[in-house]
């Protein structure tokens, strides 16, 4: 019986262990060193990517520190720190001041910070998929984290933009979305663009977005993220619940973006819903995304150009009637 109540107790402390906290190791970072993390004002309020605030992305070693200054706007700085989406293991981040104490050690890998500005806040990230939390274990020395800096988006005033429209059309698919529940976190939408090889010949694209819902209020927003999970825009603060037609917007590409956007062949876009629920109280509730892009128009001879071919074929006409009538004559 003994044997089988220390069993017991093993497994309940080897589970503990494997899903416990990081604690935090040695800081292995100065803070005085700290660099400065700014979290300014937007630039514009028409873009919803500036009004919500950057993205960045640094590498964190494994089980060490990475000390910031964290400044914001008006005495407060709020982040979020994430590691969720860009690493191939589980991972957990712990957030510690400059003396060891933990802001937030939840093992989260998604994890908001909220102090006032000009606080320093040490950054340790753990691989946890071995259940070990000192770094020794590892699956990758370091690890991706991205850094965004959280801002409200309540003064966002859309400003709605028409998409380029193409010469010639390689790839347009419209999808759409009519949903009768309140919507909340995320919508996505996979758009084929074809194998590899053909995707060669996309030059430039554009994509629209179209709302039929409850996006009056300033709170109420669809922001959307291409599949790597940078901010692309959004839509919302429209002014008008429930339109009697849909509101739309464009966000138009060049040919790095669409080159990125299609190396595999599937384009991937996430809306997320920034005001938790969007109400489905209208007549018609939708969403749609359009994925439009162009290719390389054939090169077309010019009224001027077709002239001077004409010309050079009457001319080359010519030449043949006088070598065909050239005659010898033998004395």
């Amino acid at each position: 019986m003994k044997g089988l109540i220390t069993i017991a107790c093993f497994l309940i402390f080897a589970e503990t262990q494997l899903f416990s906290q990081c604690a935090p190791g040695p800081f292995s970072v100065d803070p005085a060193s700290a660099t400065t993390l700014e979290c300014m004002a937007p630039p514009t309020t028409s873009n919803l990517c500036e009004a919500l605030g950057f993205q960045t992305q640094i590498t964190v070693p494994a089980g060490m520190q990475v000390c910031f200054i964290a400044n914001g706007i008006d005495g407060e700085a709020n982040f979020n720190f994430v590691t969720c989406d860009t690493n191939t293991d589980e991972t957990s981040i712990s957030l510690f001041d400059a003396f060891g104490n933990a802001f937030d050690d939840s093992g989260s890998c998604d994890v908001g910070f909220s102090e006032p500005a000009g606080t320093i806040v040490c950054i340790q990230v753990e691989s946890v998929t071995n259940g070990i939390c000192d770094g020794t274990n590892s699956e990758s020395p370091s690890y991706i984290l991205d850094i965004q800096c959280d801002r409200s988006p309540d003064e966002f005033v859309p400003d709605f933009e028409e998409a380029d429209l193409c010469q010639v059309v390689g790839f347009n698919d419209l999808q759409t979305v009519i949903f009768e529940d309140d919507v909340d976190n995320f919508i996505s939408f996979e758009f084929d663009t074809g194998v590899t090889g053909q995707t060669a010949d996309y030059t430039t694209g554009s994509l629209t977005i179209c709302a039929q819902a409850n996006l009056g209020g300033d709170e109420e927003f669809w922001k959307i993220d291409d599949e790597n999970g940078i901010c692309i825009g959004g839509i919302g603060n429209t002014g008008i619940s429930c339109p009697d037609t849909p509101v739309c917007t464009s966000f138009n590409f060049d040919a790095a973006q669409v080159a990125a956007m299609v190396a595999d062949g599937v384009v991937t876009f996430n809306l997320e819903n920034l005001d938790g629920e969007i109400g489905a109280f209208c007549d018609i509730n939708l969403l749609s995304l359009e994925l439009n892009l162009c290719v390389q128009p054939s090169v077309i001879p010019t009224m001027g150009e077709w002239g001077l071919i004409s010309l050079g074929l009457l001319l080359l006409s010519f030449n043949v009637i006088a070598i065909r009538q050239k005659q010898f004559v033998l004395n």
